[in-house]
């Protein structure tokens, strides 16, 4: 099908419902009443001579055809706009805004320094934070919500746009309190810990004891889902459990010397974080220069 029998507004409109999850938030985007929206999708459907959405109650799912048609025209159609902004304004600074997903103590303690050289240079840049956890980080990356994340977790979704690779490497430790815990405790007395860990799909807990016992935790004495490490540390700090949590938060949180690291062997916990984004970014002028500088992270 040559692309003069599709209009153009009508991708427009197919990738603000889809980045909006629905009607309403299509319908503040673009000033378009839902009625025309909605005539908009039909005809758009017509056009292309197949269904885009299955229409389930009141919600819009892509098809598994139309998810990858929309993935490649919403990218094309952000790249032709960056394109015409070039051309028509070609000595302005660049403008524009970078959505990221991350976790508040790595953006925090690691990518501060990078995020103030990126924002001194681009200063009619905007950054948006979201901070979930990592599931719902990766969810919002494939539906196009973000632009890039910073996850515990490589990408191993079905989008084949969408690309991992190794950011930084963290060394993950067992914290307990001084006055309750000695360095090398009893093989028991772990199991039977109250534990501070951060999610229930994702207990770190059990990926330690494995490391450190080589075998399966079959049960958690879990007593908080605390969702950051600054939260575990802190709930640790009062004595209410032990938590793991990355080396270099230990140290930042440990200032008073109220607490130490648990050792019951020489074995260490390492895991990366993960830099995960489009292969071809909504954004590339920008996103790639925030890329490099993340290379810079140490």
């Amino acid at each position: 099908m040559k692309l003069n029998g599709i209009d153009l507004n009508k991708l427009y409109v197919l990738c603000s419902v889809v980045q909006h999850g629905g009607y309403k938030g299509a319908s503040e985007d673009l000033g378009l009443s839902r009625s025309a929206i909605s005539q908009s999708l039909t005809g758009l459907e017509s056009q292309l001579g197949y269904a885009l959405f299955h229409r389930v109650g009141t919600k819009l799912v892509l098809t598994q055809t139309a998810q990858q048609f929309h993935d490649n025209i919403a990218r094309s159609l952000l790249e032709i706009e960056n394109s015409v902004s070039q051309f028509t304004n070609p000595q302005t600074e660049s403008s524009g805004t970078l959505r990221i997903g991350s976790y508040l103590e790595f953006t925090k303690s690691k990518m501060m320094p990078v995020l103030q050289k990126f924002l001194e240079t681009e200063p009619r840049v905007q950054i948006k934070f979201s901070f979930h956890s990592p599931s719902r980080l990766l969810l919002a990356l494939e539906q196009q919500k973000l632009d890039l994340c910073i996850s515990i977790f490589p990408y191993e979704g079905r989008k084949s746009s969408i690309t991992s690779r190794k950011l930084y490497q963290e060394e993950l430790v067992l914290i307990a309190r001084k006055d309750q815990w000695s360095e090398n405790p009893e093989r028991e007395k772990i199991m039977m810990a109250p534990v501070i860990d951060y999610y229930p799909n994702h207990v770190l807990f059990r990926r330690w004891w494995k490391c450190h016992y080589h075998q399966n935790l079959a049960k958690v004495n879990l007593r908080c889902y605390a969702a950051t490490a600054d939260m575990v540390v802190e709930f640790v700090k009062r004595g209410l459990g032990v938590g793991v949590v990355p080396k270099y938060v230990f140290e930042l949180g440990n200032k008073d010397n109220l607490m130490h690291i648990l050792k019951p062997s020489n074995r260490r916990l390492l895991d990366y974080v993960w830099l995960i984004y489009f292969k071809q970014p909504r954004s590339s002028h920008l996103q790639n220069k925030l890329l490099k500088l993340l290379e810079s992270i140490d």
